[in-house]
Order: C-alpha cells, then structure tokens, then sequence
C-alpha cells in the first residue's frame, strides 16, 4: 500500500529516499543511491533519530491507555 510507505518514510525523516515506482525519475534514484554508497551515516542518523522519538511516543501512548484501565 503506496501511502503507508510514503507516510513511513514522512516519518523516519527520509522522504527524499522515497520515489513513486509509476512516476520516479531514474537519475534522482541512481544520485541517492550513490550517495546512500558513498556515506550513508546521515541516512542512518536519522533513521536513529526517529526511531528514538517513535519509541517515545510509544511509551506515552501506553502509558495513557494503562492510566484507563
């Protein structure tokens, strides 16, 4: 389902690495890639930034449910 990946990506931070498989243009592929080759600790930071505010909200998230039950 197209939108969930794009949302994903939204919300890692990493929308410029998403690309429409109906629309994408093969040079703005092939320049991410390489540059995903030739250093991809940015990509990763960010990946690690996002997933420590996502496992944040999650805890929230819980902890507001529990406080219902």
């Amino acid at each position: 389902y197209e939108r969930k990946g794009w949302g994903a990506f939204s919300d890692l931070g990493l929308s410029e690495y998403c690309f429409d498989a109906r629309s994408f243009d093969p040079i703005s592929v092939e320049r991410k890639t390489t540059e995903l080759l030739v250093n991809s600790s940015a990509y990763w930071e960010r990946v690690a930034y996002a997933s420590d505010k996502l496992k944040i909200a999650r805890l929230r998230l819980v902890e507001k449910i529990a406080s219902f039950l």
